[in-house]
């Protein structure tokens, strides 16, 4: 989607507001006019998963977008980008298959679940349950 301006709107959702997860939703809020400046990139976070809604608040994310159920971001049709920090591999593996079935672009720092999975999961990233929309 293309916004008034020129910029290209993204729906974002981040899974995880502890150091990491925390830092980027406060580059994307503090940083958001310059991106869509700069880079034509329209930036929203629309949802965040996390365990911890203090987290939410700590952000300046109203807590209208937050959620503790991951189903509730990857079936939500106006998300574009799901953001994974929240580590291990459980709950990660199951997000990062249902946002893949929902044709969402995903974005990890996940390594340690990369290592171990990253043929699986590239092999469903790019699987018949994929087709760019």
């Amino acid at each position: 989607m293309t916004t008034m301006t020129g910029a290209v709107k993204k729906a974002l959702a981040a899974f995880g507001l502890g150091t990491v997860g925390g830092g980027v939703a406060r580059l994307i809020l503090t940083h958001h006019d310059s991106y869509v400046a700069s880079y034509g990139i329209d930036l929203a976070i629309t949802r965040v998963c996390t365990l911890d809604v203090s987290a939410v608040r700590a952000c300046g994310i109203p807590e209208k977008r937050f959620t503790t159920d991951w189903h509730d971001v990857v079936n939500d049709p106006s998300i574009d980008i799901v953001v994974e920090l929240i580590g291990g591999d459980h709950s990660a593996i199951e997000i990062y298959e249902a946002a893949f079935t929902a044709h969402k672009h995903i974005v990890t720092a996940n390594k340690t679940l990369l290592g171990r999975h990253v043929e699986n999961l590239a092999g469903r990233a790019s699987g018949p349950t994929c087709t760019p929309r």
